[in-house]
């Protein structure tokens, strides 16, 4: 929403002289190109109005305009980071964020760069890991959890094996394997 109302601003528009249906694909658009800006390190974000019905001329909003005005979004994330890391229940598990080694991110959010740059500058020390899979990687942890909490045993409902041509008529004959 933030990238839009830039977008917005730079042709001289409010979000309510949108039509509902420009709204969500500019939404759509905006979280592209926020999107786009972990895959490269491109100067600007951009919107061509026309492709969405709207007049003006193509706008650009600074990758670094933009993560400025996001920071103090993320500042809550960071100070619940920082609870996680250096709060009474860390403290009570033996946690020293001056010994921390590394901060592994997850989320889609891991993979916009200002995140790692705010965490880093949160925690100099600590490595920063980024998951290459980031949409996925909740999922796959509490795969493993449960994988290794609940016992899990493999059923086939047929067998494998492989089909081969036997004997001089040269008939199919299924060899199972398991």
């Amino acid at each position: 929403r933030l990238l839009l109302e830039m977008f917005l601003e730079r042709l001289g528009m409010r979000p309510e002289d949108l039509s509902f249906l420009q709204r969500i694909t500019l939404l759509r658009h905006a979280r592209g190109q926020k999107e786009s800006a972990a895959h490269g390190p491109g100067a600007s974000l951009l919107l061509n109005p026309g492709d969405y019905g709207i007049q003006g001329r193509p706008v650009s909003v600074p990758l670094a305009a933009y993560f400025e005005r996001l920071r103090p979004l993320l500042r809550p994330a960071m100070d619940r980071l920082s609870e996680v890391v250096e709060g009474e229940a860390a403290r009570a598990n033996g946690v020293d964020p001056r010994g921390l080694g590394a901060v592994y991110l997850v989320g889609g959010s891991s993979n916009l760069p200002l995140v790692p740059t705010m965490v880093a500058e949160r925690y100099p020390e600590a490595r920063i890991l980024c998951t290459g899979h980031p949409f996925t990687s909740v999922a796959m942890g509490a795969a493993i959890v449960a994988a290794e909490a609940v016992p899990v045993r493999e059923i086939f409902a047929r067998h494998f094996g492989v089909i081969r041509l036997a004997g001089p008529e040269r008939r199919e004959v299924f060899c199972r394997i398991f």
